[in-house]
């Protein structure tokens, strides 16, 4: 199973080496697992030549190396590097306007799709008066938009503000563009940031809607709608509608959508991208992806994100097969680039909302990305 997962592992990494290099770094991830942990086998960022010299080793033998060589786990074998942080301190004060916080599909403000407490917590204590929204988590960008721009008059009445700024993730950022440009709430909005918002489409709603027989959507949709009771309200979870939630996201959907929901002049758009990948490598074209469009190449040392295991199937979905598109999990680079493109972090789609916490291989910390946002919405004035 190993052996199998590494070599999609190459597959979707976009870096495929030869087959004795595949063994080796499976030989090599197994040893460490065994010896130190699953951890330390998730942290290790194989290549060849560091492969080949641990491979055939035994616990006791890594053992007698690190304690010879007087060298540290990471020196040695490349596991449990620490990253410089990424984002680090982030200082200001808070936004003119508040920020209201859009969860994605299957989301909600308590669930893993939505933004981790903590961190709403911590941009309260920046000072910023924060909105987190609640819509259903599976219902068309139509519904949830409508949805979305009755949370933003809650959020206007509760703090009395004349505009917010929207920081969205996932399929959020296509339900605030809807609200924005389709119910004419450009005058209530004063910035949408959106993080790794499929804008282009998904191709994991291509083909969930390839697997769905249309005579049982009435029963998938009940299903789907006893799942959502469990982490929103009934009101929201009622009103599930599976088949078209993933119309919303998908690739032939979103080329209409593109076309007829246009950007409003008076709001400032900017957007970000996660990159992650089964085994941390590095893979072809990431950086060129990532630094399209003006992006930055947020990564401390080059060190990338371990692709958690729930994304892993669906990423190579998300990366078109052999077309090896950089992605997150759910939505490639190239689809999250909307408006002001920013560039990547290394994170999936569960990193970006801080459901995994601080991440020390690489440096990514969720809580500190969002303040790092906010104080820079107050410096462009929003």
């Amino acid at each position: 199973m190993r052996r199998f997962t590494l070599l999609a592992t190459c597959l979707l990494a976009a870096s495929c080496a030869s087959e004795s290099d595949v063994s080796q770094c499976e030989e090599a991830t197994d040893l460490i697992s065994s010896c130190y942990g699953e951890e330390a086998a998730s942290s290790y960022q194989c290549d060849p030549e560091t492969a080949g010299n641990i491979a055939d080793k035994t616990c006791s033998e890594l053992s007698d190396i690190e304690s010879k060589s007087d060298l540290s786990l990471c020196s040695v074998f490349g596991i449990f590097c620490p990253a410089d942080p990424i984002f680090a301190d982030p200082q200001g004060t808070a936004t003119q306007f508040p920020l209201v916080l859009a969860h994605g599909f299957n989301g909600s403000p308590e669930n893993e799709w939505g933004v981790h407490p903590d961190i709403v917590a911590e941009l309260r204590a920046d000072g910023h008066q924060v909105y987190v929204a609640r819509v259903a988590p599976f219902q068309s960008v139509s519904v949830r938009g409508q949805q979305l721009a009755d949370e933003i008059d809650r959020a206007l009445a509760e703090f009395g503000a004349e505009k917010v700024n929207i920081i969205a993730h996932s399929m959020g950022g296509l339900d605030s563009r809807f609200a924005i440009s389709s119910l004419d709430y450009a005058s209530k909005v004063s910035s949408l940031t959106t993080i790794s918002t499929p804008h282009h489409g998904t191709q994991v709603a291509d083909a969930a809607l390839g697997l769905i027989p249309g005579k049982l959507d009435a029963g998938i949709d009940a299903v789907v709608s006893a799942f959502a009771t469990t982490f929103t309200t009934d009101e929201l979870a009622n009103d599930s509608e599976l088949r078209a939630a993933f119309e919303s996201l998908s690739e032939a959907s979103l080329l209409e959508f593109n076309k007829t929901v246009l950007d409003a002049d008076s709001v400032y758009y900017q957007s970000w991208a996660g990159l992650s990948n089964v085994a941390r490598i590095s893979g072809f074209g990431e950086k060129e992806a990532c630094q399209e469009g003006g992006g930055e190449w947020h990564f401390s040392d080059d060190a990338r994100d371990h692709m958690d295991a729930r994304l892993v199937l669906g990423a190579a979905l998300v990366a078109h097969g052999t077309a090896l598109l950089p992605n997150d999990g759910m939505a490639t680079v190239a689809s999250a680039r909307w408006g002001d493109f920013r560039g990547c972090v290394p994170a999936d789609h569960y990193d970006e909302v801080g459901q995994v916490g601080p991440q020390r291989a690489t440096g990514f910390d969720a809580m500190n990305f969002y303040r790092t946002i906010a104080f820079e919405l107050t410096v462009r004035g929003f």
